[in-house]
């Protein structure tokens, strides 16, 4: 059973992802704040998905802790599931992500399009 929830789940992603990344790429001369929410959705059915196809649950504990006003968070960083997660539970962030990730075809062209910071880790120091 887990093998059909993961191929479900993966077919959802073959499918919503690419009319995302042409959102995401139409929506470029849109502001920022704009282009995070439209964006965004993809997050949220992502989310969604894991729950109800893969069956995937969580609860978030201390979010009365979190600040009102702008922070810098700072994650250890174990999977890609926290990385959406954050983007749910947090007001609008900006990622600081490895450039690599740009060149996946449409997740990395819409990712390109959100209020993001891409480094290049083989640059050392530099990044």
């Amino acid at each position: 059973m887990p093998f059909v929830r993961s191929l479900l789940f993966f077919v959802f992603l073959f499918v919503i992802t690419p009319p995302f990344s042409l959102i995401a790429i139409l929506a470029r001369p849109l502001p920022p704040h704009v282009r995070y929410r439209l964006i965004g959705l993809w997050t949220h059915l992502t989310m969604f998905a894991l729950r109800v196809i893969v069956g995937l649950r969580h609860r978030v504990i201390g979010s009365e802790n979190l600040p009102k006003g702008k922070a810098v968070v700072l994650c250890k960083h174990q999977s890609a599931w926290e990385t959406m997660a954050l983007q749910v539970f947090l007001p609008p962030v900006a990622f600081v992500f490895k450039r690599e990730l740009l060149r996946i075809p449409f997740f990395g062209w819409g990712l390109g399009c959100m209020p993001m910071i891409a480094i290049d880790r083989g640059a050392g120091k530099d990044a």
